[in-house]
């Protein structure tokens, strides 16, 4: 277990990739595509698939960044993702954002 939330580990292609959801991973997100965040739900709703692949590309250099390790590209992470697949990696990271225990995902969104 990692010592930081949002850590999602996944073995894909015989080894562990690392995704970090959280605040660099949206501010990377954001400064990638010269958005802001506000537009974050409005851009993550499915429809653009460049914007799917660097919220996870985000995600991946994050991880890199926090564990001194080299940054995957784009190209690499597109490359995960047909392998292992969204819904996979995106099941993956619900179910280790929970808080312990309560069975909730540690952020919350008002409907």
């Amino acid at each position: 277990m990692d010592q930081y939330k949002g850590i999602v580990s996944v073995e894909i292609l015989g080894r562990q990739r690392g995704f970090k959801f959280g605040t660099m991973q949206a501010a990377l997100f954001c400064k990638e595509l010269g958005v802001k965040l506000p537009d974050l739900p409005k851009i993550l709703d499915g429809s653009d698939l460049e914007a799917q692949i660097v919220w996870y590309w985000a995600a991946a250099v994050s991880y890199a960044r926090l564990h001194k390790e080299d940054e995957p590209s784009k190209d690499e992470v597109a490359a995960w993702i047909d392998t292992y697949g969204f819904d996979n990696i995106e099941s993956k990271a619900s179910e280790e954002t929970k808080i312990p225990n309560e069975g909730e995902p540690t952020q919350t969104e008002k409907v």
